[in-house]
């Protein structure tokens, strides 16, 4: 990791009080996305004409995890994994020829390509949208994850108010996308507010889009 220049998220997070997962151990953290995300309908949907469904599933979390590397960060709950959450704390995602590559032959060898071809609009209207509604600086959480047995523990608001609190300091408005109904209500409680929807041919639950302004200490007082 030293000998890789920090990414703006890097340095930016050096600022916030959350643990950060080594770039040289994406293991344990793959897997809590794994386990978090066995029942998330879009991932069902994706691996269900995998050959490996289960090892495709923790491949593409173990892609999403190094493309962070570029310009993300990925924070932890603590060593034991109970929470990981990927940031983009200058914004949006971007990527490598080689991360992009390699994903691509991944998705080649795992799923069938009209299955690949039936996804790729869904993604490129979700990435027209962020561009759409928010084009100036902000912190992203592309995926937040908690491994069932801790669930309900507060290990969400563990990876959350640091990050936005830091956003409220810097005045940075903060976005994501989250389809189930009780992540739409866990990310209300922190602020967060649907500015848009985008339905899914997968799931009767759209995509929720949402936007979340930069707190004051007024709004905390009175729970705005």
């Amino acid at each position: 990791m030293n000998a890789i220049k920090k990414n703006l998220s890097e340095i930016i997070a050096a600022e916030i009080p959350v643990e950060q997962v080594s770039w040289d151990d994406l293991t344990p953290a793959a897997n809590t996305l794994q386990r978090a995300f066995a029942d998330n309908a879009m991932m069902r949907f994706m691996t269900a004409s995998a050959r490996n469904p289960d090892a495709a599933l923790n491949q593409n979390f173990v892609h999403i995890l190094r493309r962070t590397r570029v310009n993300g960060i990925i924070m932890r709950t603590s060593e034991r994994h109970e929470g990981i959450a990927v940031w983009f704390l200058n914004g949006f995602a971007t990527s490598s020829l080689l991360l992009n590559l390699g994903v691509a032959w991944y998705k080649l060898r795992a799923f069938r390509l009209r299955e690949i071809r039936k996804l790729l609009p869904f993604y490129m209207q979700i990435e027209r949208a962020h561009a759409r509604i928010i084009s100036q600086p902000h912190y992203y959480l592309e995926i937040l994850g908690v491994a069932p047995r801790f669930q309900g523990q507060g290990y969400s608001s563990k990876l959350l108010r640091p990050v936005l609190a830091h956003a409220d300091e810097k005045r940075l408005k903060c976005y994501l996308e989250t389809q189930d109904e009780e992540n739409v209500s866990l990310y209300q409680h922190f602020g967060y507010e649907v500015v848009d929807t985008i339905p899914v041919a997968f799931d009767p639950t759209p995509y929720s889009l949402m936007l979340r302004k930069p707190r004051t200490a007024k709004s905390y007082f009175f729970g705005k």
